[in-house]
């Protein structure tokens, strides 16, 4: 059993590097396979297809970066979001590759679901990745009472600046203009951050009642 589970991870490692640097159309399972150094019907055993290998590598990457957020929020437990903003966005610049590397492979729309196809267990309630850790600081923020479709309103458009921010500052044409204008600078990048999660903020204190209706 032992050998069969390293063998599935193998391929589920390599499926996720290469699915990444050759996107989904641009990768053959005989390719997975060859690179992995396993049969084709080793592949062909533990995946009935390429789709049902490529959302295994989907949940791998989500779930990562899900627990990467989660170690964050142990480490430093009761941040504010503010501070736990910088903490993620540190975390994200410092692990450029296997950032991009995931969302190469989340951010994909060349493969097809069939209707009944599951993807994350709690897609209904679904939330980006480490989203629950930046709603659980928001809600240290402004109460534990507060409406719902706020609290999702103001932990997605958290996470998407942080995304947005913490890709780009991998590229290295990014990293040289930054280099050049001081607006880019580490002490400008912390008061923005401050401000951005300020407005957001101030925003559901002072609209709690909208959110209600």
């Amino acid at each position: 059993m032992t050998r069969a589970i390293d063998t599935k991870d193998k391929i589920v490692s390599v499926a996720s590097e290469l699915f990444a640097t050759r996107g989904y159309d641009g990768t053959s399972i005989r390719e997975i396979a060859k690179t992995a150094d396993v049969n084709l019907a080793a592949v062909n055993y533990h995946f009935t297809s390429k789709q049902s290998l490529y959302i295994e590598v989907f949940n791998l990457n989500y779930t990562k970066m899900k627990e990467d957020y989660e170690k964050i929020n142990d480490e430093f437990p009761d941040l504010s979001t503010k501070e736990l903003v910088l903490k993620i966005y540190n975390y994200l610049v410092n692990n450029g590759t296997s950032l991009l590397n995931a969302f190469k492979v989340i951010l994909n729309s060349n493969i097809l679901l069939d209707d009944n196809q599951n993807v994350l267990a709690s897609a209904s309630d679904f939330l980006p990745p480490g989203g629950e850790v930046i709603l659980a600081a928001i809600k240290r923020d402004v109460g534990e009472d507060y409406p719902e479709e706020g609290l999702f309103w103001a932990t997605t458009t958290i996470f998407s600046l942080l995304t947005h921010k913490g890709i780009m500052m991998n590229s290295t044409i990014v990293q040289k203009i930054c280099t050049q204008n001081s607006y880019f600078n580490e002490e400008n990048t912390v008061k923005y951050f401050n401000h951005f999660v300020d407005s957001i903020l101030v925003h559901l204190k002072e609209s709690k009642d909208q959110w209600n209706r």
